[in-house]
């Protein structure tokens, strides 16, 4: 705390850091401590360190993120094996797009893409 001699009031001031001024910027480490004390969600810190300029963090629990998900099904047309992924439009500027998601189902083997060829054929 400094004290301002410039008038008689005598109220005291203090001098803004510089990352407070925008002189400096916050390092990783000051965006990461307040949001896991907070427990904020995995979005919601990945959209903080955007924000402050950084990438956004490796998935927590140590594990590798997986682009697919294999499934096994069974349906009238046999046992299914397809795999879903999921697209999403983390870029977007507008809100509704970036809260959307695509899945898609794609046949891992032979057999289950005749299966869905022959589903469609039905369908149509």
């Amino acid at each position: 705390m400094y004290w301002s001699g410039l008038d008689s009031t005598a109220v005291p001031y203090r001098r803004p850091k510089p990352i407070e001024s925008g002189r400096s910027a916050p390092g990783r480490n000051m965006v990461v401590r307040p949001a896991d004390s907070m427990d904020l969600p995995l979005r919601e810190r990945h959209e903080l360190l955007l924000h402050a300029g950084y990438a956004p963090a490796p998935d927590p629990s140590g594990t590798a993120l997986r682009l697919a998900v294999p499934l096994h099904l069974r349906s009238s047309y046999g046992e299914l094996r397809p795999m879903t992924t999921v697209l999403s439009f983390a870029t977007a500027v507008d809100v509704p797009l970036s809260e959307l998601k695509l899945e898609a189902f794609l046949p891992t083997d032979p057999a289950t893409a005749d299966a869905l060829l022959a589903a469609a054929a039905v369908a149509d």
